[in-house]
């Protein structure tokens, strides 16, 4: 934006300057025809007085007047601009001794010749004009010092701009940069925060014109962080108040179980039970969701082992291998540290690695490994899983989302807290297929 405003501030002086340049050069121009039409009508006056005195004395005029003419004005000399008289049939009456021979007039005005006198090009400016209908008076003027006028101006007028435009550049340049540095600051302040990063913006050191800007913006965070909050403690209360009412349902259906005789009795209370497990699981969750998002950027990181947190998780889900008989491919003794805070991520783990065993087809494949990409630690779960658009991949990350068909118990909200976490962790979450689209793949790169 700083070069284009000096691209126009520079435009606009440069036009400014040409259209003096050319307003000098009309105003030289115009000189030179008044000169020309006030020599013109001198002319014209005395030759009406002369053309009244030859016919006082009645003195007739033969056709070797004109040259005659042209042989006095040799012999006298004229310092004045060339002159040309034509009869009005065109033919030469008379010419000064330093006129050229321009051509007979036909139509009274100014026009422009070019002459070529010993070897010398020249160009002139000749006004034509008839007199009392009796004979045509030229005069002409050598245009080549109007053109070094014109040159001279046109130098004088765009010379100091030459000078100028560097150190105007410059000056404009460093002063806009100055000027627009704090701007710079607060936008790179924003820029670098987190989402849920919505502290006031440090105002110390920025310019008195900023400040309502700058005032505006931090009231904005703040009711923004107001939000937000009454938000996640709406569902964190929300949450831990179903809690316990389902606990208990779900202590009364399992006493009910155990004492029923009649087998669809029994299968009512089994579906019952199931449904309950869901918004037990579900509620859970939730509470989970609200942590992570009411901590966000205030987590306290640390140098961690994915690879022990991921352990961990397979312990805790190890039967699932056993009984889905899958085949699980995860590297032993390797070592993944990346920054971030162990109880969030054990979190995001686990529920990657549950959703992969529980949809995981029967004696399907499941590969859980961490590989340094330029820099960066990417961490993968990848599992067989069916055949999904890139639409619907792009859905799996939303609150409450559960795609069309699935039979499998879950909230859908096991992949919004895997997000959730990996984006306090500034660390990028992409879904994507797995050998071809005959599988999901889950992959989260964490900054070095």
């Amino acid at each position: 934006m700083i070069i284009i405003a000096l691209c126009v501030h520079l435009g606009i002086w440069f036009v400014a300057a040409l259209a003096s340049s050319i307003t000098a050069v009309n105003v030289i121009l115009q000189s030179l025809d008044e000169e020309l039409e006030s020599q013109v009508q001198y002319m014209e006056f005395s030759s009406r007085l002369f053309i009244a005195f030859i016919g006082s004395l009645e003195i007739s005029v033969d056709e070797n007047i004109g040259m005659r003419g042209i042989t006095l004005s040799e012999k006298i000399g004229w310092e004045g601009n060339p002159m040309l008289f034509w009869d009005m049939n065109g033919k030469m009456i008379y010419r000064t001794a330093n006129a050229p021979l321009f051509d007979a007039p036909t139509s009274p005005g100014f026009f422009e010749d070019t002459v070529v006198r010993n070897g010398e090009k020249s160009r002139w400016r000749v006004l034509y004009k008839p007199v009392a209908d009796t004979f045509w008076v030229a005069v002409a003027v050598d245009t080549r010092e109007s053109r070094q006028a014109i040159v001279r101006v046109a130098i004088e007028a765009l010379y100091p701009m030459v000078l100028i435009i560097p150190f105007t550049i410059i000056g404009i340049y460093l002063g806009t940069a100055r000027g627009l540095r704090p701007i710079a600051k607060v936008a790179e302040a924003v820029g670098s925060r987190s989402p849920m990063s919505l502290e006031p913006v440090d105002t110390d050191g920025i310019h008195q014109e900023l400040r309502p800007m700058l005032d505006a913006l931090n009231g904005l965070l703040g009711r923004l962080s107001l939000a937000l909050e009454n938000e996640h403690r709406f569902t964190a209360n929300a949450a831990h108040e179903l809690k316990t009412p389902l606990t208990a349902i779900k202590a009364e259906l399992q006493m009910h179980q155990r004492s029923a005789r009649d087998p669809a009795t029994a299968a009512i209370l089994g579906s019952i039970a199931s449904r309950v497990d869901r918004a037990v699981y579900t509620v859970r969750q939730l509470l989970v969701l609200a942590q992570i998002e009411s901590r966000g950027a205030s987590l306290e990181k640390s140098w961690v082992d994915l690879h022990q947190l991921a352990e961990q998780s397979l312990a805790d889900h190890g039967h699932l291998i056993v009984e889905r008989k899958l085949q699980l491919e995860f590297p032993e003794g390797e070592q993944w540290f990346v920054q971030g805070q162990p109880e969030s991520l054990g979190i995001m783990l686990g529920n990657l690695l549950a959703n992969a065993f529980h949809y995981t087809p029967v004696g399907g494949r499941i590969q859980v490994r961490a590989q340094l990409v330029t820099g960066t630690t990417v961490f993968s779960v990848a599992n067989d899983y069916a055949p999904m658009t890139d639409k619907e991949r792009k859905l799996l990350a939303d609150r409450f989302y559960r795609r069309p068909g699935t039979d499998h118990p879950g909230a859908g909200v096991g992949l919004s807290i895997v997000h959730r976490v990996a984006e306090v962790h500034q660390a990028p979450l992409e879904i994507s297929g797995w050998h071809g689209d005959e599988g999901l793949l889950i992959s989260i790169r964490f900054p070095a």
